[in-house]
């Protein structure tokens, strides 16, 4: 049985391989943005200090994860942390990928920032959409995409600005899914440019996106790191697909605990907004589902989470905070 089990390892790995093989000058990278304003308060020090750390953890665990096992090597990775995810950054970040990027590479994007919906000018039109809190001082003054914050649509339009042929955009932030929207009409302009995108939103429009209970890291992106650790040789859709299910799962096993119960835990929000995270995915031409999850052959020590602190059986929302007027 030992010798079997490892002939079909073996057997996998030349798999992913021959793979690899044939997307030999498809060079993939990683742009990895997060933010933690300091504006953003939970109510005490000690959760604050340990949600202000999370977006660093949270940038750590997807470049590790990329790095191991979806072929992203450490000097292709690109980090927007905290004082780095300014709008100016972003911009900044997005044109140095358009001048080097072409149709031969695979570009993974991942945003790991708080959101929410807002009214703004969208190119002479006023829209309202989902709106990603990138790095401010302070609490901006509304309308937010004029003092710091970025639509998803705009998000958008930079992102497709860069040339790669494959696309895979990870938005984890509460109400991403109202940007689904935002990508529905743009893929036979793709097409005819021979390109593939994939949108991966980690809740639905008017859910929360929660933190993991010890607050080390958004809740989602734990669980397609960790899906991606334990889906060597498939294909990437099946461990977003985990990903997902394990995140409804714990969202509704910690609410269903009696100190959640059925109403939660702060003011303002009912129980399924609270107690309902269901990711959803934009996938239009299956790129997800050609993308094979590699087994670990590669492990980068600086891409190693550090060791963080832990609030035991605390479920609290990635945008917890804040005036109430402030998309988070």
């Amino acid at each position: 049985m030992k010798g079997a089990a490892a002939l079909r390892f073996i057997l996998a790995i030349l798999v992913v391989m021959a793979s690899r093989d044939a997307l030999a000058d498809r060079q993939p990278h990683l742009l990895a943005i997060a933010a933690c304003p300091p504006w953003v308060s939970f109510g005490d020090e000690e959760s604050d200090r340990l949600a202000r750390q999370s977006c660093g953890h949270a940038l750590d665990s997807i470049a590790r994860a990329a790095t191991r096992h979806l072929d992203v090597a450490p000097e292709r990775i690109t980090r927007l942390l905290d004082q780095a995810a300014t709008r100016a950054g972003v911009e900044a970040a997005f044109a140095g990928l358009r001048a080097v990027l072409g149709p031969d590479d695979r570009l993974y994007v991942y945003l790991n920032l708080h959101g929410g919906p807002s009214a703004g000018d969208y190119k002479g039109y006023p829209i309202v959409d989902e709106t990603l809190a990138l790095w401010t001082a302070e609490v901006p003054a509304a309308p937010y995409t004029e003092h710091g914050f970025m639509f998803v649509k705009t998000m958008r339009d930079l992102i497709l600005a860069v040339p790669a042929g494959e696309i895979v955009i990870i938005v984890d932030s509460c109400h991403s899914g109202l940007g689904f929207d935002d990508f529905r009409f743009v893929p036979r302009s793709l097409e005819a440019a021979g390109r593939r995108v994939a949108v991966i939103f980690s809740s639905r429009e008017g859910q929360v996106a929660h933190f993991t209970p010890d607050l080390r890291e958004a809740l989602f992106t734990r669980m397609l790191s960790s899906a991606l650790e334990v889906s060597p040789t498939e294909r990437l859709a099946r461990a977003v697909d985990l990903a997902a299910h394990a995140t409804r799962d714990s969202v509704r096993a910690l609410c269903a605990a009696p100190a959640v119960g059925t109403e939660p835990p702060a003011a303002g929000l009912d129980f399924l907004t609270y107690c309902t995270q269901d990711p959803v995915v934009f996938d239009p031409h299956g790129l997800l589902d050609d993308i094979v999850v590699a087994p670990a052959l590669r492990d980068d020590a600086s891409a190693a989470p550090a060791a963080g602190g832990t609030v035991p059986g605390r479920l609290i929302r990635r945008h917890d905070a804040g005036p109430a007027s402030v998309p988070r």
